[in-house]
């Protein structure tokens, strides 16, 4: 849900400009088949490309919403599959080494 706090809506509207600038997304928009393409060119997930789309206007309200509960009934059932243990925070100590991680830990 939207917020009503002014600062917080430009600090979306920033971050989704960022993120996806309007005139790079125009340029590449055909239709609403392209947001898979345009995830991995963007380097952001389908669903903010869809939400990006939206507040644009190239799609309706309701093809949002039917992306997006694509997006999240893939999302759970490929969680569903997985192996339980595995977590991000658990094996991230595999991926960093000790001397760069004690120099980007919090105080």
């Amino acid at each position: 849900m939207p917020s009503d706090n002014p600062t917080e809506q430009l600090c979306d509207q920033v971050a989704a400009e960022f993120l996806v600038p309007e005139a790079l997304l125009r340029m590449h928009w055909t239709n609403a088949a392209d947001i898979r393409r345009l995830a991995t060119k963007f380097k952001v997930s389908r669903v903010v490309i869809a939400r990006r789309a939206l507040d644009l206007g190239l799609i309706s309200r309701p093809a949002f919403f039917q992306l997006y509960d694509t997006y999240m009934a893939e999302f759970a059932a490929k969680k569903h599959g997985q192996e339980p243990g595995f977590h991000f925070y658990y094996t991230a100590r595999k991926r960093v080494s000790p001397t760069f991680a004690a120099y980007v830990t919090w105080p």
